[in-house]
């Protein structure tokens, strides 16, 4: 199992009334800090719920040690009256990762966030908004910690099953205040840590409202679309491609329904010449797998089409999308095109949703297992593998377009 010694070691020293209630740095709300007394309980109450919560998952320890688990539960429990808040909701967050699934796991708090935007590529972590003078420039420390060591420590609290999650997960826990102080990145008392740069001076983040993505300086056409929506499309005629944006696996209450979208698009494409019908999956964390069916059957029932699909994949392709990416491939026979999914075709999900009693933190426990005989291992592999750099991202390339425009179709 993978241990988490700065929680128990490096605050030793801590002081037990440093912060407020549970509740102030981990969940909603400010109240004034209770005894000390109450507050040790309270936290103890919460990790006794979460331990009892993530037991209730079919198999708890089909991944960590069951011994060294409760082990290290126990520490943090004797650990709780020396450390200050945000160290104990790091504890918490590793509790639930050091399990390993993906779908179970607990969620810091969002109340605050830095006002940057960090995104991960094959050649580093990038600043992708925030400060303008900043932004495409690499990560290389934080708190004068070298970044490599930065990131060997935040996935510890990763709940994942395969490195692509990893990747696609890291970016986030640095933009938060509460998971860089509790990893003893940022200060415990104010929150502000100083982000190293290659290029460019040092970024001293004070924590706030979090900011969205800068634009690249052109906006290759997965970014032309609403994003904010669940699905769009739009057709490229120069390449006389068929672009479908599947954003999430729900109907979009903005949108008509994913029935009727998917059979709007379908006209479309027996009225034009589509060489390529791409499904972007890239961006797609999950849902109802069944949303997609009428997509599927549709492209099923068009010989005009087969092999001429493409499905789009990466390292936040998860859950439900999964799924989607699988059925493509194997009804469709259509061609995935990018990298290792995040999400595992053979793991656990349909969660359920807990809220921890004090520091009301929100938490998730798996509670079905999932097998697809189609694939083994903890990813869906593209067929075709597609690698992006920052340099990709910040000049408006995309890598996983030019991939399928590449690729071979059938002659019309």
């Amino acid at each position: 199992m993978r241990s988490l010694p700065i929680v128990l070691a490096a605050c030793a020293a801590c002081s037990s009334n440093a912060s407020s209630t549970p509740g102030s740095s981990g969940g909603s709300g400010g109240s004034a800090a209770p005894p000390a007394a109450a507050r040790v309980a309270n936290w103890r109450d919460d990790l006794d719920t979460l331990v009892a919560q993530l037991l209730e998952h079919p198999r708890p320890f089909f991944h960590a040690d069951e011994t060294a688990w409760r082990a290290d539960a126990q520490r943090l429990r004797d650990a709780i009256p020396r450390l200050d808040d945000v160290h104990v909701v790091t504890g918490l967050v590793h509790l639930a990762a050091a399990l390993g699934d993906s779908h179970t796991r607990l969620f810091p708090s969002q109340d605050q966030l830095y006002p940057v935007r960090f995104l991960g590529f094959e050649d580093g972590i990038y600043v992708a908004g925030g400060d303008a003078s900043a932004v495409g420039h690499r990560v290389t420390a934080i708190d004068h910690k070298p970044i490599a060591g930065v990131i060997a420590t935040a996935t510890t609290l990763v709940a994942a099953e395969n490195d692509a999650y990893v990747a696609s997960q890291i970016p986030l826990l640095l933009e938060n205040p509460a998971i860089l102080a509790g990893l003893d990145l940022a200060s415990s008392s104010d929150g502000k840590a100083v982000v190293s740069l290659d290029g460019a001076p040092d970024l001293t983040l004070v924590p706030g409202k979090g900011v969205a993505l800068a634009p690249p300086k052109t906006l290759p056409l997965h970014l032309q679309g609403p994003n904010q929506l669940a699905y769009w499309n739009k057709y490229d005629d120069a390449n006389h491609l068929l672009y479908l944006a599947y954003n999430a696996c729900e109907d979009d209450k903005r949108e008509q329904p994913f029935a009727q979208f998917a059979a709007a698009t379908l006209a479309y494409a027996d009225q034009h010449r589509v060489d390529r019908f791409v499904i972007d999956l890239r961006n797609n964390t999950g849902g109802n797998s069944e949303i997609l069916n009428p997509l599927v059957d549709g492209l099923a029932s068009r010989p005009a089409l087969a092999g001429r699909v493409f499905a789009l994949i990466g390292r936040t392709t998860f859950s439900s999308a999964v799924i989607a990416a699988s059925r493509l491939s194997t009804r469709l026979h259509a061609t995935l095109v990018g990298a290792p999914t995040g999400g595992n075709p053979n793991g656990y999900g349909e969660i359920k949703v807990f809220t921890l009693p004090h520091s009301k933190l929100v938490g998730q426990v798996s509670s079905k297992l999932f097998a697809d005989p189609s694939f083994h291992g903890t990813s869906i592999p593209p067929d075709i593998a597609v690698h992006v750099t920052a340099d990709d991202w910040f000049s408006g390339r995309d890598p996983y377009l030019d991939a399928v425009l590449a690729a071979p179709v059938p002659r019309t």
